[in-house]
């Protein structure tokens, strides 16, 4: 499963390809994310024993999540009970790859009254207890892979002028084998959360994290990465990273308090 796509340039992409990757070969590389994907149709009715493991607000006066978590090795993986996927995601995919005018002006009214029009259907769904209102939500990590990368492509710019980068993020063999693995534990034949007949695989429709990570990790040295335990930049005398860049791995769940307590520690020892 590969993906090769142009993006607009981000600020630290510009820096890291103008300053770090020449103070450091390892910047930009072992990209990772932790996809995630929505999987069933399950009507209300069938979900009642796992409610435990739902998102907080399909729980009455509960601001508290759980959810099922699994170690091996270094890869991990979660589950929760959670409403259907959004359903107009493949036109906000189109309405993103496409720069022209009457698209651009269609689509978004095409999202709003699609989503509109899926809320009442859900209602519906939910008073007559069909099949279709709730799904399962898997995230996982992802193994490091030099084959995965975020560059930026010096051949191409944005509508701005900006160069734009090149985003090179493959999931192994490896890990798709371990996903699958732990649907099929949860909502399998002799599934942990519900049994069903079907079988769910991960597949092409999924999602990124949206947390790209590891591409300026963390090390002992410059040789295994891009950062000293300071978040210095190796061999230089003031420059800084700080974001889920510096993981040295990649984990399952949303990186911001991670990221809030790096800034914090790094604050701390810049004042010194």
């Amino acid at each position: 499963m590969q993906f090769l796509i142009n993006t607009p340039k981000r600020v630290i992409l510009y820096f890291n390809e103008l300053l770090f990757k020449k103070h450091n070969k390892n910047t930009g590389k072992k990209l990772c994310d932790h996809p995630h994907i929505n999987l069933g149709k399950f009507k209300s009715s069938m979900i009642k024993d796992s409610l435990n493991f739902g998102k907080y607000f399909l729980k009455k006066n509960k601001k508290v999540e759980n959810n099922l978590f699994l170690q091996n090795n270094m890869q991990f993986a979660g589950a929760q009970l959670d409403y259907l996927g959004d359903p107009s995601r493949i036109i906000k995919k189109i309405y993103c790859q496409i720069n022209r005018l009457i698209p651009n002006f269609l689509l978004p009214i095409l999202i709003k009254y699609y989503s509109l029009f899926d809320k009442i259907l859900n209602k519906l769904f939910f008073i007559f207890d069909f099949k279709g209102k709730f799904s399962f939500e898997f995230f996982f990590s992802q193994i490091k892979s030099k084959r995965n990368s975020i560059l930026i492509n010096k051949n191409f710019k944005d509508v701005f002028g900006n160069f734009k980068s090149d985003i090179k993020w493959v999931i192994s063999k490896k890990n798709i084998n371990f996903y699958n693995n732990f649907i099929s534990r949860l909502i399998g034949r002799n599934g942990q959360l519900i049994k069903n007949k079907n079988k769910y695989h991960f597949s092409n429709n999924i999602l990124a994290g949206l947390h790209p990570s590891c591409t300026t990790e963390i090390s002992n040295d410059k040789l295994n990465g891009c950062v000293d335990k300071n978040l210095k930049l190796h061999d230089s005398r003031n420059a800084y990273v700080c974001g889920s860049s510096v993981f040295k791995l990649n984990g399952f769940t949303n990186p911001t308090w991670t990221i809030m307590t790096l800034a914090n520690r790094l604050s701390k020892h810049l004042s010194r």
